[in-house]
């Protein structure tokens, strides 16, 4: 009995199923099969041990196919790719998705601060694609749902990501989660990227380029649809003059030029050569004639003034209030990018003129008449009384005594969303001909599709005050 007990403790530890398994990953004796990548990687591995993981690989390899007697097998597949799947046979788990999470990818002089990726993040990306491909491939549902969230990960990180996921989608790719492809979707029609990115949009197919221009659902301004364009018509290619024949055929066919900026149908679309001068003289044409006959604007000053300027409550060019906070916005064209606008307001009033707010606000954002400007979102703002700066409802920042103005203040207002503004888009003020004084910066990143329209608010107490609009207009 003793001499028993002796032999079986000198066995030794037993090790578990899954060690031994993944064990075998290494292991030369348990090799009998050699998947050759199409990049001419070899990966050894075992046949029964694939089989029995995948029912693909069983039917392949124990089935009636050359595959089940030959000593080595061709994959359409990268080698990273092939040895990560015979890894998740192996161990349920893969080394290559921790080194492809989105949160390694440094940020490096070639990735901007938003909505952009580097050279070295998209070869990362586009090998995550792969890999659920082959997932989908091998019916291996759970590496494939493991792949799809960490691209799910890139495309919040990275939303110029969405570009290639929509090509892979229109390459029949079958792996592509819903979530995944409904999120790409929407960043693409919302235009969640800050940038476009040069090397993704060049490698889209055109008939893929041709789908996200003509959906009828994206929010995307015109101006931007046109850069997606440009910058696919300037990708690499070796079919180069097809490419921008092609390009020059989705301008006309899908691009309405007369919903882009004057100023950037001159400076952008006008030298980039995709669009022909009499396609460039109608959309002047549409612009001037909607601009004459709905706004009123003049054409025989420096200026295009926007004739008899309102504020949409009163209908009338001056606003009042008497009691309490009220606030109004100006009945005018959307202040959108690519222009500069300035507009000129004199306040009058008793000992309360100087409770303004002069500003600006997201054009599609509803505005609540009852209350100042400055506490509501979307809004933008300086309080004449302390020379402050608010927006999205709070108060921020002094923005200097020159920003001060009150009873009888002559008050010019610029918002610069040109494109060689240094600010990234300004909202100033200059109080009474002084110098101006900087009230907002990067205005150009809160810009929705729609632009932006000056508001007012007034505050009534001693008398009351009012604010009376003397002039608006798009500086060309």
């Amino acid at each position: 009995m003793s001499s028993a007990y002796k032999l079986m403790g000198s066995l030794g530890t037993e090790v578990s199923l899954a060690t031994s398994v993944a064990a075998a990953l290494d292991n030369e004796t348990f090799h009998d099969v050699t998947l050759v990548a199409s990049d001419g990687v070899q990966v050894p591995a075992n046949r029964v041990l694939l089989a029995v993981r995948s029912k693909v690989l069983e039917t392949m390899l124990m089935g009636n196919f050359s595959e089940a007697t030959s000593p080595s097998i061709e994959v359409n597949f990268p080698g990273a790719v092939v040895n990560a799947v015979v890894e998740y046979i192996y161990t349920s788990n893969v080394k290559l998705l921790t080194e492809l999470n989105p949160d390694k990818v440094e940020n490096v002089e070639d990735v901007e601060e938003k909505g952009d990726i580097s050279d070295h993040g998209q070869e990362e990306f586009q090998m995550l694609i792969s890999l659920t491909a082959a997932a989908a491939y091998y019916n291996l549902p759970n590496l494939c749902d493991s792949a799809n969230n960490i691209m799910e990960t890139y495309v919040k990180k990275f939303p110029s990501m969405s570009f290639a996921v929509l090509e892979a989608c229109a390459q029949e790719h079958p792996a592509i989660s819903n979530n995944l492809l409904e999120m790409v979707l929407s960043h693409i029609r919302q235009n969640k990227f800050e940038r476009l990115n040069e090397r993704v949009l060049s490698s889209l197919s055109s008939s893929v380029l041709s789908v996200i221009l003509s959906d009828e659902n994206s929010k995307v301004p015109e101006y931007k649809r046109f850069e997606m364009v440009q910058l696919w018509s300037e990708g690499a290619s070796s079919d180069q003059e097809e490419r921008l024949a092609f390009a020059k055929d989705l301008v006309k066919d899908h691009l309405k030029l007369h919903l882009v900026c004057p100023e950037v149908l001159a400076n952008s679309v006008a030298p980039s050569g995709l669009v022909d001068i009499k396609h460039l003289a109608d959309a002047y044409k549409q612009q001037a004639i909607k601009a004459k006959r709905k706004y009123g604007v003049c054409f025989d000053e420096k200026a295009m003034s926007i004739a008899k300027p309102v504020w949409s409550g009163s209908n009338t060019d001056t606003f009042s209030v008497a009691c309490g906070w009220k606030s109004d916005k100006m009945t005018c064209p959307p202040l959108v990018n690519g222009c500069k606008y300035m507009w000129a307001i004199c306040t009058s009033g008793s000992k309360a003129a100087d409770c303004i707010m002069i500003g600006v606000a997201k054009h599609s954002a509803t505005l609540n008449i009852n209350n100042y400007c400055g506490c509501q979102p979307s809004c933008w703002a300086v309080y004449g009384a302390n020379g402050y700066a608010y927006y999205s409802g709070a108060q921020k920042e002094f923005t200097g005594d020159g920003a001060k103005f009150g009873n009888g203040s002559h008050v010019t207002v610029t918002l610069d969303l040109s494109h060689d503004e240094a600010n990234n888009g300004s909202f100033s003020i200059s109080v009474n001909g002084a110098a101006s004084v900087i009230i907002t910066r990067n205005m150009k990143t809160h810009l929705n599709t729609d632009g932006y329209v000056p508001v007012v608010s007034c505050y009534g107490g001693n008398g009351g005050t009012s604010a009376k609009i003397l002039s608006i207009e798009e500086v060309v």
